[in-house]
C-alpha cells in the first residue's frame, strides 16, 4: 500500500524537477562528514547530501564568476553563516546538476558530473532524489509542465480491462 503523499509538489519540466516541498525550509544544522557534508533542514525532515565540490556564488549564476567558489573556499563557520537561511528556489537537472537558492542571495551550485560524492536529497531517510533523478515518487505529488503551454499535463486514466479479456484458466491464449 502506498504511504500518504506529503504536502507540497515536485514540479516537473522537460531539463529539471523544482522541489516545491524544500522552499521555505532554513538549514539549521550542517554535519561536516569525510566526504560530504549534510545540510539538514529545520524540522529534520530533508536532508541535502552533497559534496566538497559544490559551489557558492552570491548572487550570480555565471559560472565564471570570480565570486563563485567551491565550499572548502570558505571556513566551515562561514558556511554555516552563509546557508543558515530559508531556501527560495531549489532545481534539481535532469544532467545530474542542482542549484539551490537561499533568501540572503547566496546560491548553492552543483555539477551535473559531481567529483567524488554524488549529492542526494533525503526525505524521513529515504532517498527522495540523486542524479539519477527523483527516486521514490511515492512521497509527494509530480506534475509534469508542458514546454509549449506551460500548463499542468495530466495523462489520461488507464482504461479498465475490457470484459472479453476476463481471466478464463481454460485458455490457451497467452492474454487471457
Amino acid at each position: 500500500m502506498e504511504a500518504q503523499k506529503r504536502s507540497g509538489t515536485i514540479i516537473e519540466h522537460e531539463d529539471r524537477w523544482l522541489l516545491k516541498p524544500l522552499r521555505g525550509h532554513t538549514v539549521s544544522r550542517i554535519d561536516w562528514e569525510a566526504d560530504h557534508l549534510e545540510l539538514i533542514l529545520d524540522g529534520d525532515d530533508f536532508r541535502i547530501l552533497i559534496g566538497y565540490d559544490a559551489e557558492l556564488s552570491p548572487r550570480t549564476l555565471a559560472k565564471d564568476s570570480p565570486d563563485r567558489h567551491s565550499i572548502d573556499h570558505w571556513s566551515r563557520h562561514q558556511i554555516e553563516e552563509l546557508l543558515a537561511t530559508k531556501i527560495v528556489s531549489a532545481a534539481f537537472f535532469k544532467t545530474g546538476a542542482v542549484r539551490l537558492a537561499f533568501k540572503n542571495g547566496w546560491i548553492l551550485f552543483i555539477s551535473a558530473d559531481p567529483g567524488d560524492y554524488s549529492p542526494a536529497v533525503q526525505f524521513d531517510n529515504r532517498i527522495l532524489w540523486n542524479t539519477d533523478g527523483i527516486v521514490d515518487r511515492s512521497l509527494f505529488d509530480i506534475h509534469s509542465i508542458d514546454p509549449w503551454t506551460g500548463q499542468h499535463v495530466t495523462p489520461p486514466d488507464w482504461p479498465s480491462r475490457p470484459a472479453y479479456l476476463e481471466n478464463r484458466p481454460e485458455s490457451d491464449d497467452i492474454n487471457d
